[in-house]
């Protein structure tokens, strides 16, 4: 073998073992996030090769680039060979520096967040197809991984059984009638309590007397418990397949009280498996945790502090605070004030009409403290009166209507319209004696009253107008094709 040839074949052989170097290196290179993401697992290549991270996935690189740089030096000075491979390119040093200067600075970042301290607990993750069970709330209900919990068909609430569709109101037919007008009282158990409920009084006027020449019919999709953040995915879920024509929305007590964690960290969020695992992986991550804070206003690490609960005296009668340390709010003000935004805009999207309620209130009762749902009575109203503010706004930003209780009962003479606990109305802790009984209800009838004198505003007005055409477009569609999973009792998916 001549001088030249044996110089090729060193030559060729020296620049394929550097371009194994390069693309070993690269290849390290990469999968230095993948094993910090994946991490505490482990990488399993064809059930052989084995990788996790730690500070040898780190040194890998450092090892290989040395390892180049020496084989380089050599083939130079002793051989005087220059040697081309992928770090003699530009498009591969400039790569390379772009993986390592995005990994220093997300690392930075986690590090940063760690050692501040920063953690927010993101919300459980449902896999599509998987019925995953969350944890029960009470005894007429079952757990649900999205809305927490919801109730159970046929048991019995408060002297009423629960229909098919899962609500303390009397049995409704999913498949809406032809020509119709469908209105769907949504709330917490202001909306489901009574012997009936004010949407079967409701029912009952506008069945007596239609604000059209349609036939009329009114029920409600109200849980004891509920947040506008449950009712809105519970709108999501199943209310928008019943078709609805009027929405009206109220919540506003729930959302306020405290409870060792918010309903956004309790409800799942639903993925596909593959995703479902992606997002398992990086929940363990500050950085990936502190996105998900940063985009989606959820308040997860509030504390009572930051919204205010310690800035009123203390009343007589008032909890130690030191047992509400660590409570938050279940829903903060920020996303109580979004969520109601969305469900407006979610009622429109289906071709209804949204009606904000307000929640009066009249003196709290103590047992609201021994709950630790306030830390005292008076914190209780005050906070209360934000959360109606926050309705009001809403309905203004939105240009929603509004239905204001808590403006229109808030004289002196109507006190007694109220149950004993400022909240609810009439007999409402003795349902359950008045269960098979028709008792005079003048708080539920006046907010009935209210309602239906709302809904024959609202059919004057421009936007009841403009959802004719959707109105004719649902009279027209075939019935058999949407019939809504909801007519078994089940939650759509």
């Amino acid at each position: 073998m001549n001088t030249t040839t044996h110089r090729d074949w060193v030559s060729i052989t020296g620049t394929a073992i550097l371009w194994l170097f390069d693309v070993s290196f690269l290849l390290a290179l990469v999968v230095i996030p993948i094993l910090w993401v994946m991490s505490p697992e482990r990488l399993v290549i064809g059930g052989v090769l084995k990788a996790h991270w730690g500070a040898r996935s780190i040194v890998m690189p450092v090892i290989l680039l040395l390892a180049r740089v020496m084989i380089h030096g050599l083939a130079l000075r002793y051989r005087n060979l220059r040697l081309l491979a992928g770090w003699e390119r530009l498009g591969f040093r400039r790569f390379v520096l772009g993986m390592v200067v995005t990994c220093a600075i997300f690392g930075a970042f986690e590090a940063i967040l760690r050692w501040t301290g920063f953690e927010a607990t993101l919300p459980p993750v449902m896999i599509v197809g998987r019925n995953e069970q969350g944890r029960v709330v009470e005894n007429d209900s079952m757990s649900d991984p999205e809305l927490i919990y919801r109730l159970v068909p046929g048991n019995l609430l408060a002297g009423r059984r629960i229909n098919r569709l899962g609500f303390r109101e009397r049995e409704i037919d999913p498949r809406k009638t032809p020509g119709a007008i469908r209105v769907i009282c949504m709330g917490d158990s202001i909306t489901a309590q009574g012997h009936p409920p004010y949407s079967q009084i409701l029912h009952d006027m506008l069945g007596a007397h239609p604000p059209t020449q349609a036939a009329w019919e009114a029920f409600n999709m109200g849980v004891h418990g509920y947040t506008a953040l449950q009712g809105l995915r519970l709108f999501q879920l199943q209310a928008r397949g019943l078709k609805p024509d009027i929405v009206t929305i109220y919540y506003g007590w729930n959302d306020h009280w405290l409870n060792r964690e918010t309903d956004r960290q309790q409800m799942a969020i639903e993925m596909r498996p593959a995703a479902a695992r992606f997002f398992e992986m990086l929940r363990r991550k500050r950085l990936f945790q502190f996105l998900v804070w940063k985009l989606n206003p959820v308040d997860h690490l509030a504390r009572l502090e930051e919204h205010g609960v310690f800035h009123a005296p203390l009343e007589e009668g008032a909890a130690d605070l030191a047992a509400f340390q660590g409570r938050v709010l279940r829903v903060a003000e920020d996303e109580y004030h979004d969520a109601l935004r969305e469900f407006v805009r979610e009622v429109r999207a289906a071709g209804a009409i949204p009606i904000l309620i307000s929640a009066p209130s009249r003196k709290l009762r103590a047992d609201i403290v021994r709950k630790h749902f306030a830390t005292s009575t008076g914190e209780g109203r005050h906070i209360h009166e934000r959360y109606v503010a926050i309705t009001r706004e809403v309905a203004r930003e939105t240009s929603a209507p509004l239905l204001d209780l808590a403006a229109m009962l808030a004289d002196p003479a109507c006190d007694g319209l109220f149950a004993n606990d400022g909240i609810h109305f009439g007999e409402y802790e003795r349902e359950d004696e008045l269960a098979g009984q028709t008792p005079d209800q003048p708080g539920l009838q006046r907010v009935a009253a209210e309602l239906d004198s709302a809904i024959r505003t609202v059919i004057k007005s421009p936007e009841w107008a403009a959802n004719e055409v959707h109105r004719r477009a649902s009279t027209t569609s075939a019935n058999s094709s949407n019939i809504p999973a909801t007519l078994k009792g089940e939650v759509t998916r």
